[in-house]
């Protein structure tokens, strides 16, 4: 089942909420140690979508980090002790979800938004987006923002699932792997597997 784009109505559900193409927080947050911390893209996100609480019913909506978010010291020191970095030794004792998933696509990943039902609006150092569910399970859903707003809130049938024990991605059934998300090369097998 092909959706239709519903990229004109995602805009407006945006323009609803006070967003602008030309919208840009980043004077309140550039001078906070987090900032310095965040890649170029997790920054470009929050300066221009930051704050808002975007919604198109009550089944789902998207609450984005904004400068309370930046403003928290707990944060830095989060993201201070559960980044991955490649060329270090992987830390198996670590259990937070976001270093865990870093490891496994072998690229840093960063909460960005909190969805309801405790599900979580993630993106990688490059600008990826992926949704972390609370079963939990790992979906790549785009590469850009205002398509993963359209597949969060209308639903889409081209994400693809991380496959946590053989360390692939996997399309929906019926359908083939038109784009590869990252996986971490240097990973044979799950290194929390037992």
């Amino acid at each position: 089942m092909n959706l239709p784009s519903k990229q004109n109505e995602i805009i407006d559900i945006l323009k609803k909420v006070g967003w602008k193409e030309t919208r840009d927080i980043s004077s309140q947050i550039r001078n906070i140690p987090l900032y310095e911390l965040l890649p170029q893209p997790v920054n470009d996100f929050i300066s221009n979508f930051g704050g808002l609480k975007i919604t198109k019913d009550v089944f789902e909506e998207i609450n984005i980090i904004g400068i309370d978010f930046f403003n928290n010291s707990i944060a830095s020191e989060y993201y201070e002790q559960n980044t991955f970095h490649p060329s270090k030794d992987i830390d198996i004792a670590n259990k937070n979800d976001e270093y865990y998933y870093s490891v496994l696509i072998g690229r840093q990943i960063y909460f960005i938004a909190k969805l309801k039902e405790g599900n979580s609006l993630m993106i990688d150092e490059d600008g990826r987006f992926y949704l972390h569910t609370f079963i939990p399970d790992f979906f790549w859903i785009s590469n850009n923002a205002i398509q993963a707003f359209e597949k969060i809130l209308f639903g889409s049938d081209d994400v693809l699932i991380l496959d946590e024990e053989n360390l692939k991605w996997i399309p929906p059934s019926g359908k083939e792997i038109l784009y590869q998300p990252p996986l971490n090369n240097k990973l044979t097998k799950n290194p929390w597997s037992h």
